[in-house]
Order: structure tokens, then C-alpha cells, then sequence
């Protein structure tokens, strides 16, 4: 459903030049049609990001922000974890660290000292509370190697969520372009690791934008083809249904 946040979303972000209508394959084989960039970042857009997910955060862990750091995966997160450290310091006025991965898993345990610096970037202590942010969902393949990376890193860390501002509503596991596991990325999230993902848009909430709001645009027209193909070929069960009832409504 659509919200006023999730609308202002959309045009200030998404319909600002974020998201690319093109065939690709990703890491895991999948086909993808289109693709959202939040990684292009200038001050304005850094500034209203850390806002965004310093509300997701406020509104599931409380005003208080009582974590002691945010953790960025690479490489989209990088920035967006900035801002949003940068915005929670500035709600609470007391410092709040953040670090990243460099996007490559450690090849052994309890990795310390210069051996963390080859996998983790920035400012993190054993026995943190973290949350993780990044850009999109997806099949949560990138989540999963920074969980390893900060298992193998950093011990006591105590996750307390995952934030991301857009859920493609894809199923989690592709090889190979073929599915895998029909679960949703969030659901295999919360099954196999134990954690919590938070999201402020899903891709239907995009398409039905464009139904309503820009209908007969060829930009709206372009888009929502690009999500239906994509939901089609690799949306859950109940992105599925959504496009339907949408498309009939």
C-alpha cells in the first residue's frame, strides 16, 4: 500500500535518475530488467537517506538509537551507512561509529588486528550492537557474506536488524538462473540467519505508483513492464499475486 513516505521516496529518489531499465545477469545467473542505483549519491541525496534510515530505525528499535554502530554492505551500503550514522549523531548528539566490508569473505576464523583490515573498513568493536543497512534485496547472497565476514571478524556482535530501502519481493535462491528456493530473500533471512529485515518500499509498491500516478507516461510504461517481467521470472508467490490484483484492479 501506498504511503505519503513511500511516494515521496519515489520522486525524490527513485524517478531522479535511480533506476535503469536494461537486461543484466547477476551474481547468482539471474536475470535482471531493470536495476535500482542508490550508490549515486551527491550531499542532498546523502543527507535525505540518512534521515530515511534513521526513521526505519527510530520507528523498530526506538528513539534512542541504543547501538553503538552501523555497518554498511559493501559496496552500496558504504555511503548509505555513513549517512545514517551521521544523522543518528546529530538526533542523539553522541557519536555513532560505522564500518563496511570490502566485499570478500575471510578464509578463516577470528581474524585479528591487520588481518580484520583486509575484510572490514571503519570504526567496529567486539561485543557491538550493529544494525546493517544497504541499498536493495534481492537474493540476500551479498547479506549473507558480510554476516560471515562479521562472524569471522569482530566476535559478540549482536545484530539487531537489517534495513534496506527496496525489496525487489525476488525468491532467494537462483544458481544459475534456475530457482533454488521459492522463499522470499526476507523470510530465508529470518529462517537461516535470525535476522530481522526492514524495508521502506517493495517493487509492487513502485508498480502500482506507476498505474496510478504516471499513467500513459512511456517512462511508466517502461518501468512497469521492467517489474513484471522481473516479478514473473523471479517474484515470490505474493509479489506475484500483487502484480495480478494490481493489473486487474
Amino acid at each position: 500500500m501506498l504511503t505519503p513516505e513511500k511516494t515521496e521516496f519515489i520522486e525524490q529518489v527513485l524517478h531522479k535518475g535511480r533506476i535503469a531499465i536494461g537486461q543484466s545477469t547477476l551474481t547468482d545467473g539471474r536475470t535482471s530488467f531493470y536495476k535500482v542505483h542508490l550508490r549515486r549519491c551527491d550531499g542532498t541525496f546523502s543527507d535525505y537517506m540518512g534521515r530515511v534510515y534513521a526513521d526505519m530505525m527510530r520507528d523498530t528499535l526506538g528513539h534512542r538509537y541504543e547501538f553503538e554502530a552501523v555497518f554498511g554492505s559493501a559496496f552500496s551500503g558504504i555511503p548509505l551507512a555513513g549517512a545514517a550514522a551521521t544523522e543518528i549523531s546529530r538526533r542523539t548528539q553522541r557519536p555513532m561509529r560505522y564500518a563496511y566490508d570490502k566485499k570478500k569473505e575471510p578464509p578463516k576464523d577470528n581474524l585479528t588486528g591487520d588481518e580484520v583490515d583486509d575484510y572490514i573498513s571503519g570504526w567496529l568493536m567486539n561485543g557491538d550492537r550493529i544494525v546493517i543497512v544497504d541499498d536493495v534485496i534481492t537474493g540476500a547472497s551479498t547479506k549473507r557474506r558480510a554476516l560471515r565476514t562479521l562472524e569471522k571478524c569482530a566476535s559478540g556482535i549482536q545484530i539487531l536488524g537489517l534495513y534496506v530501502a527496496y525489496d525487489r519481493q525476488e525468491v532467494s535462491g537462483v544458481d544459475g538462473g534456475r530457482i533454488v528456493d521459492t522463499r522470499s530473500a526476507i523470510t530465508a533471512l529470518h529462517e537461516d540467519e535470525g535476522i530481522e529485515t526492514h524495508f521502506l518500499i517493495t517493487a509492487t509498491d513502485l508498480l502500482e505508483y506507476n498505474i496510478r500516478r504516471r499513467m500513459g507516461q512511456d517512462i511508466a510504461r517502461a518501468e512497469e513492464a521492467a517489474i513484471i517481467k522481473q516479478l514473473q521470472a523471479y517474484g515470490t508467490a505474493e509479489a506475484k499475486a500483487e502484480v495480478e490484483r494490481l493489473m486487474t484492479a
